[in-house]
């Protein structure tokens, strides 16, 4: 089916509701008057109302013009926005999509990407922030093609590479009993009013006396003494130079997690693709 109206409608509507008059409108169109108007009559046909009533020698807007020309402006911007989109991506010869969990996210991947974009001022890196079984999907069915996952278990249909650990810690205000305490298990901890971070599954199911959007929140929180809580040992200690907490090792196993990454198939993947496998894994094991 033929679209209901285009770009040169939209134009028309705006310039002829801008200059007040169909025949201006029509020239800052690059239209003749006649095929302006046989273009407004078709629209108002379209769409069963009147766009436009005349006004002495001129032209005004009705209810449904205006409208109308308010959703125009919008089209615009949009097409606007959509060109200067397709300039990037055309100036850019690659696109590589990197998918990474929370922590890799937002500890690991700045560094990687800083070294990386520095030496590859073509390549374009769509990067995005998911959980991990998130992500193993997005990598599977070919929607990214790099994922930093929290597992080192076999992935099936994927290849999978060890990249580093990531531990969790205990973090509480200055003066809690827990401070004391060189190890603590997290069954201890339940023992106090937990803060948590929204969004983050838990599968240890510990009761939140607080919800926060960040670690950084988290930590300001425990230091104002509303509770403690169990976050990344490289973020708590970050925040403890700055706050008055204290971080305490957790004993239980899951508190050290093995982080991977993953492709479908290494060798298929563009060279700047394997290229940033390459770094990431190479920064991994500087740390």
């Amino acid at each position: 089916m033929p679209p209901e109206f285009d770009l040169i409608d939209v134009y028309l509507v705006i310039n002829t509701a801008e200059c007040g008059s169909i025949s201006r409108g029509a020239a800052n169109s690059g239209l003749s008057v006649p095929s302006a108007s046989v273009r407004i009559k078709r629209l108002e046909d379209t769409f069963g109302v009147k766009l436009f009533e005349r006004v002495g020698r001129g032209t005004k807007l009705t209810t449904a013009g205006s409208m109308f020309l308010l959703h125009a402006r919008g089209i615009l911007d949009h097409a606007e926005n959509l060109k200067i989109e397709l300039r990037e991506h055309a100036r850019m010869k690659t696109c590589v999509r990197l998918f990474a969990n929370r922590y890799a996210a937002t500890e690991l991947m700045p560094r990687v990407l800083s070294k990386y974009t520095a030496s590859h001022a073509d390549v374009l890196v769509d990067f995005r922030q998911h959980i991990s079984t998130v992500i193993v999907r997005e990598v599977s069915e070919g929607l990214a093609d790099i994922g930093v996952i929290a597992t080192s278990d076999p992935v099936e249909g994927l290849e999978v590479f060890p990249y580093g650990c990531v531990r969790y810690v205990l973090v509480v205000p200055k003066n809690h009993p827990l401070a004391e305490l060189q190890t603590v298990s997290f069954e201890q901890s339940l023992a106090y009013p937990q803060v948590t971070v929204r969004d983050r599954p838990d599968e240890r199911n510990a009761k939140a006396r607080i919800e926060v959007d960040d670690f950084e929140m988290m930590c300001r929180m425990i230091e104002c003494e509303v509770g403690v809580g169990h976050m990344l040992e490289s973020v708590a200690r970050r925040c403890g130079k700055t706050m008055k907490v204290s971080i305490v090792a957790l004993t239980d196993h899951w508190a050290q997690r093995q982080l991977s990454v993953c492709v479908r198939d290494r060798k298929q993947l563009p060279l700047p693709a394997q290229e940033l496998i390459d770094l990431i894994l190479t920064e991994g094991k500087s740390e």
